[in-house]
């Protein structure tokens, strides 16, 4: 009896617990409010095309490489 109220506990528990995806999202959001309103502006913007230009592309890896420095 107590070790399935103990078992309950731990899994309520455990879904409290942030997930990988929890932080992911969190850093992401936490990168993005760093951002410039013209860099969001050119993200948005970028994402409306069909197709990214080269000045696109390399805007693009240029914000990943930041992105990624701040993650370590």
């Amino acid at each position: 009896m107590k070790l399935d109220s103990l078992e309950r506990r731990v899994a309520v528990l455990e879904r409290r617990l942030p997930t990988s995806e929890d932080a992911e999202k969190r850093r992401l959001d936490e990168f993005l409010s760093k951002c410039s309103d013209e860099e969001l502006g050119q993200l948005i913007k970028i994402t409306e095309r069909d197709e990214p230009s080269l000045e696109d592309i390399v805007f693009m890896e240029a914000m990943e490489a930041r992105y990624e420095a701040e993650r370590h």
